[in-house]
């Protein structure tokens, strides 16, 4: 359906609509793991900036970040998922730099989120920190984040190597 309509907005000469259905893949390619397929698809969509609103920019980034996370976490060998965590981080960074470019509050709060959650994931604790940091400044310390934050420090707290007087 989406394919179909993807068409039918070219068809018509409405690019940008175009664009939309066809980023709206990415939801059901994530959700079917189709991480490669993925982050090609992404590349593919991002080659044409003309074509996406600031919302599908960012949205796109996203997705390609989430498919080099899932890629870095099924991958056992440390030396070979190094390259995807380094990429997933980078891919994070843009996305935090788009939405406050864009003037997106909604994905910048989550962009910070994935922030600490993935330089957590690569021990790196005082950036990690640093995000927590910035999403409780902009966003408050109450939200849907509150689990995720708190993950995120706790992840920090052992890549540290300090007990986790919470977890206990």
């Amino acid at each position: 359906s989406l394919a179909r309509a993807a068409e039918l907005y070219a068809r018509c000469a409405l690019p940008r609509l175009a664009a939309q259905m066809r980023a709206a893949r990415c939801r059901v390619m994530l959700s079917a793991e189709m991480y490669p397929e993925l982050l090609q698809f992404c590349a593919a969509a991002l080659a044409r900036p003309d074509e996406l609103s600031p919302a599908i920019d960012v949205m796109l980034l996203d997705s390609a970040a989430s498919a080099a996370y899932y890629l870095a976490l099924e991958e056992a060998d440390e030396a070979a998922a190094a390259p995807l965590w380094r990429d997933c981080l980078a891919r994070r960074q843009l996305v935090l730099r788009r939405t406050r470019e864009y003037g997106l509050a909604a994905q910048e709060c989550l962009a910070l989120l994935n922030l600490a959650v993935v330089s957590a994931s690569c021990e790196q604790s005082g950036a990690c920190r640093d995000y927590i940091g910035q999403l409780h400044a902009r966003f408050g310390r109450d939200g849907y984040w509150t689990p995720w934050v708190t993950l995120s420090a706790l992840l920090a707290d052992c890549a540290d190597g300090e007990p986790a007087q919470s977890a206990q």
